[in-house]
């Protein structure tokens, strides 16, 4: 087995393990400072119900009042562990592109790395399930891994080259599959530790885009 092979199974072992996964993590995103001033800036204002889509260990739970967060994952594993961390919030195994929740039940929601791990089919069938389960002036938020924009950072082009998910796209790629469910208010770069990602913030389709 030759060296990538190597390192790229060492990641799949690692992400796998989520207290290891999580540690990795915040060493590779700086305390997730990028991801927390977004929540801060773009999520919080809107008040109301708060769905986390692909929210692994729980990582932004907090950031919410429990009984206005509910945070889903394909992982059981992440699952269970974020139900030990945050025993009041809300968690749930569900597909995202098929979810139980009813027309119009949350007011946010937000999408934390989870488009570059989806082909383009499917991530235009996500986000359009995402619209549904929105209220008709909620607004979903968005953050994607892009290529690192700087030639110096090694660092996260080689955590980039080992990532799981195989469809890291350039920030205009999101802004089409975004504008498949909803309006593209702003969009913007946003780095956190050595990660590059694109900020979407889209309202539902229709909707002023220059509503707050």
């Amino acid at each position: 087995m030759n060296m990538e092979r190597l390192l790229k199974k060492a990641t799949g072992l690692a992400a796998r393990n989520a207290r290891l996964f999580d540690a990795l993590r915040w060493v590779l995103e700086g305390g997730y400072r990028g991801e927390l001033r977004v929540i801060r800036d773009e999520v919080r204002p809107h008040g109301g119900r708060v769905l986390d889509v692909g929210c692994g260990t729980g990582i932004f739970a907090a950031c919410f009042p429990p009984g206005q967060y509910t945070g889903i994952d394909v992982s059981e594993g992440y699952i269970e562990a974020a139900r030990r961390k945050h025993p009041g919030h809300t968690f749930a195994c569900h597909d995202a592109c098929a979810m139980p929740f009813a027309q119009g039940s949350f007011d946010v929601c937000i999408v934390s790395g989870v488009l570059h791990h989806l082909d383009d089919e499917t991530a235009v069938r996500l986000l359009r399930e995402l619209a549904r389960v929105l209220k008709n002036d909620g607004s979903c938020i968005i953050w994607e891994d892009v290529p690192a924009r700087s030639r110096w950072n090694v660092i996260g082009a080689f955590a980039h080259r080992f990532d799981e998910g195989s469809h890291i796209r350039l920030a205009e790629a999101y802004r089409r599959l975004a504008s498949a469910a909803f309006s593209v208010a702003r969009a913007y770069p946003m780095r956190s530790g050595f990660m590059d990602y694109e900020v979407l913030v889209c309202h539902q389709a229709g909707r002023n885009s220059g509503e707050a």
